[in-house]
């Protein structure tokens, strides 16, 4: 029976957690190779370690920064000499405040990960 995703290259940001470790999971098991990609690269790394198959490697990203999203498209494309072709923007945060207490800090920062690092991610993968 053949994987649904079987030899395509996929980059996961917010890898290192939550959805992220799990679409991985179900995109290593259905195939892929898995480019685990998270700020905290010890996450990434445990996130690799269990994942089916041997061609998935971690990958150091913060989407907030184009540098660094620039940085890792580039280290995966020297790793795997192609770009990724499923690209999954998982990388999110919350904070765990009521509304009116939000200043604007908390405020700048959920934009620039949630929004502008999605933003950042596709615009780099296109």
């Amino acid at each position: 029976m053949s994987r649904l995703v079987d030899g395509k290259l996929a980059l996961v940001t917010g890898a290192g957690s939550g959805i992220g470790r799990e679409v991985c999971r179900v995109l290593a098991r259905e195939g892929a190779n898995v480019v685990a990609a998270d700020q905290n690269i010890k996450t990434a790394q445990e996130t690799v370690a269990f994942l089916e198959g041997t061609e998935h490697i971690a990958l150091h990203i913060n989407v907030e920064d184009r540098s660094s999203v620039e940085t890792a498209f580039k280290d995966v494309v020297k790793q795997f000499s192609t770009p990724p072709t499923i690209i999954v923007n998982s990388a999110g945060i919350v904070r765990n405040t009521l509304l009116r207490k939000h200043d604007d800090s908390n405020f700048d920062d959920i934009i620039n990960v949630n929004l502008k690092g999605t933003f950042l991610v596709t615009q780099t993968a296109v």
